[in-house]
């Protein structure tokens, strides 16, 4: 994929009067193809929840991965979210997936922080490799 086939779209969720989250969807490279996430963000930059839009990855590859996205929960831009460290690991087959996975939910939340805070995301965050 290239750049402009993997833009981050946002989509603000309020009440009608204030900002109760957003809503990301990013594309991101698995094993098999394309994966689409959705990731649910509160007022706070907190991850609420990701989940798998759409995916060709094999079955069960895909299970381990939707087993293991309750990880995220409470993750912010400043989390490393690297599998095996911060993160569970997952199985040898799926971490091809889960790494592409990892850094799509990094980078919504970076973009996401920047959007919010230019200032926040101007800060280092240091990344286990």
């Amino acid at each position: 994929m290239t750049v402009d086939e993997n833009p981050l779209r946002i989509y603000r969720a309020t009440d009608g009067r204030r900002a109760m989250g957003a809503i990301l969807v990013k594309r991101v490279k698995g094993e098999h193809g394309a994966v689409e996430l959705v990731t649910g963000i509160d007022p706070q930059g907190r991850v609420c929840g990701v989940l798998l839009q759409s995916q060709r990855e094999p079955e069960s590859v895909a299970q381990t991965i939707k087993n293991w996205l309750p990880h995220f929960v409470g993750r912010t831009a400043r989390s490393p979210l690297s599998p095996g460290d911060d993160l569970p690991e997952v199985a040898s087959e799926a971490l091809a997936t889960a790494n592409a996975i990892a850094e799509g939910v990094r980078s919504q939340l970076t973009v996401f922080s920047f959007a919010e805070d230019p200032a926040e995301a101007e800060k280092p965050v240091e990344i286990a490799r």
